[in-house]
């Protein structure tokens, strides 16, 4: 009996670049509140636009391969 393939991808890259996005887009939206409360009101819209970006890109990779339930 052959062993399964172990699916490097799905079980041990994706999950580390979702962690790692997440860590730079809370990251991003921190300093785009302390940007805002300080009065540098024209640099957050930029890091706001980065960080929405990081998201989209991470839940468009997530649900790209959402039709196997074991990815």
């Amino acid at each position: 009996m052959e062993p399964l393939p172990f699916d490097w991808y799905a079980w041990i890259i994706l999950p580390m670049l979702v962690f790692l996005a997440r860590m730079v887009d809370v990251t991003l939206g921190t300093i785009r509140i302390i940007f805002t409360s300080r009065g540098k009101r024209h640099i957050a819209p930029l890091l706001g636009f980065v960080e929405v970006f990081i998201w989209v890109s991470v839940i468009a990779e997530i649900t790209r391969g959402a039709h196997n339930i074991a990815a």
